[in-house]
């Protein structure tokens, strides 16, 4: 948990310091986009470490965790696309505009964001006597 503080810490200070919101050009707004999607991809990556540790003596726990966390990436990826389609052939640069590289990272942050809310649930436990509990241990 101590680890996953140090990154949200630093998932904060890298924002402050490299926020779109003070970028001027759109260069630096894709920078700024791109090093919070570096964030949050950490803070998530975090998560996944602690569960992995947490639950490291159940491997039929861990290896649904991978096979959920692949078919979690693939989803990310669909979902991207199905925002901002693409044709064979093309560019989005040049469908979406020169902002996309921001749009598409801030499409991304909200989904990462989103599934490292979905796997809190097995570092936080769950309450003794839920039956739906399934895998996720109990205080």
């Amino acid at each position: 948990m101590i680890n996953i503080l140090r990154l949200s810490i630093l998932s904060l200070i890298l924002t402050a310091f490299v926020s779109p919101c003070r970028a001027q050009t759109q260069a630096e707004m894709n920078a700024g986009a791109m090093t919070e999607l570096q964030a949050a991809q950490v803070k998530l990556d975090g998560v996944i470490g602690e569960i992995r540790k947490n639950y490291r003596d159940d491997s039929t726990f861990l290896k649904q965790l991978e096979a959920t966390q692949k078919a979690w990436e693939a989803f990310r990826d669909s979902q991207i696309r199905l925002r901002y389609p693409v044709g064979k052939g093309e560019n989005a640069r040049e469908i979406y505009g020169s902002v996309y590289p921001v749009c598409e990272a801030r499409a991304k942050i909200v989904l990462v964001n989103a599934r490292s809310k979905q796997l809190q649930p097995w570092l936080d436990g769950m309450e003794e006597g839920d039956v739906c509990a399934g895998s996720i241990k109990t205080h």
